[in-house]
């Protein structure tokens, strides 16, 4: 193996296509997986002196080699077994439980705690679209959340879908009649990727809130006063029902004061996944 270990990086060196830095990754890369290749089967004999080692394929295997051959932990080792404990647990339980939140949060690493929370983001919407097409989901948004980030943080997890955003409160007629034909625009787009999303400010009681959208399949949302008047005020919701079709790259493409009807809402969505 070290015979052919040499024989390739001889070639690397020998190539007159490829620059300094592109050897050198290249090379980490090789001396990696040889030392991966030999752990597997006993004790690694060496270790990898690169900048680029990070960045090899097999790096994690080769910390996790290297943690059981010298009973010391290495480098990132530490933190990627964090997340790796994580990811796991909210894949089986679907939530990010307070446990798991403590441990996030004891990542040292920003590009680590970064990587793990937007895929523990983007894997809870994934579980909300598939929840929701069935039954009602509760979302949280933040407090703290505010002004022009708000509209991003409700949308930006259904990239690739297309959504409707459906202004609403519980105390609204017309809003409560428009339901059933909301339904029926659901069963014409079953087969489509599209999100629909609730919102309700805090004139809506919260009890009757949640009797209420047990019977209304989607995302909802209950914004605080100020998060609700301001979607409103941005958005041109100066009545409710009111709607926002969101294309599929997170753009807002049409908005409506009451409801437009079936038929425009389906041809407005439809061009949204376009």
């Amino acid at each position: 193996m070290q015979s052919e270990l040499e024989r390739l990086e001889s070639d690397l060196d020998h190539d007159q296509r490829a620059g300094k830095a592109y050897k050198e990754y290249v090379s980490a890369n090789m001396q990696i997986n040889a030392l991966v290749l030999q752990g597997a089967r006993t004790k690694m004999q060496g270790i990898v002196n690169s900048p680029y080692d990070k960045y090899g394929y097999d790096y994690v295997t080769y910390l996790q080699y290297r943690e059981r051959d010298t009973g010391e932990t290495l480098d990132l080792w530490e933190d990627i077994k964090k997340a790796r404990n994580i990811y796991q647990n909210v894949v089986k339980e679907e939530r990010l439980k307070s446990a798991d939140k403590k441990m996030l949060a004891s990542i040292e690493h920003p590009e680590i705690s970064a990587y793990v929370r937007e895929k523990i983001k983007t894997m809870q919407a994934v579980a909300e679209r598939a929840k929701a097409s069935e039954k009602y989901v509760i979302a949280e948004l933040d407090t703290l959340v505010s002004g022009a980030d708000i509209l991003p943080a409700i949308i930006s997890q259904h990239r690739g879908n297309a959504v409707l955003v459906d202004f609403w409160a519980t105390w609204c007629g017309p809003c409560r009649k428009s339901m059933p034909a909301v339904n029926v625009l659901k069963q014409r787009m079953s087969s489509k990727d599209v999100v629909y999303v609730y919102v309700t400010g805090p004139s809506s009681p919260k009890e009757v809130w949640k009797t209420a959208i047990a019977e209304i399949n989607g995302i909802h949302y209950r914004l605080t006063q100020k998060q609700w008047e301001y979607l409103c005020n941005s958005y041109g919701i100066t009545g409710i029902p009111g709607y926002l079709v969101i294309s599929y790259d997170g753009k807002l493409q049409d908005r409506y004061v009451g409801f437009p009807g079936v038929d425009i809402l389906q041809r407005d969505l439809l061009r949204a996944m376009e």
